[in-house]
């Protein structure tokens, strides 16, 4: 339902609209309330227009915005943890739930994310 979720970042990968606009495609899991453990999806787009929604996005995930050319990694956000509210919209006589912004979890250190094993291969 419409309301303010604590979630984790399970899945972000790159994509593209079917016009080709590169995107984020989020999976998103509730962490808490009635409706814990249910998946939310999310598409942030990758356009000079929507650039906010992307800046919002890994503010909210405490992750830096690269500086200069857009090189970004969408895997790097997964396990971060964000607040998003979460709106209803009606689309072609259906509920649509969207998420209509991305917050910062007040408290939560990002260095708690668990890292990739170590592969034993040396840097």
């Amino acid at each position: 339902g419409p309301g303010t979720y604590e979630t984790t970042i399970t899945d972000a990968t790159e994509g593209a609209s079917s016009k080709g606009t590169p995107c984020i495609q989020l999976d998103l899991e509730i962490m808490d309330g009635e409706y814990k453990g249910r998946g939310l999806k999310d598409w942030v787009y990758v356009t000079d227009r929507a650039m906010w929604r992307v800046k919002q996005l890994l503010s909210a995930a405490q992750f830096p915005f690269p500086e200069g050319e857009f090189d970004f990694d969408p895997s790097t956000l997964i396990g971060r943890k964000v607040i998003v509210e979460v709106t209803h919209e009606v689309y072609n006589g259906d509920v649509k739930t969207r998420i209509a912004d991305y917050g910062q979890l007040e408290g939560w250190d990002p260095s708690q994310i668990a890292k990739p094993a170590d592969d034993g291969v040396p840097f």
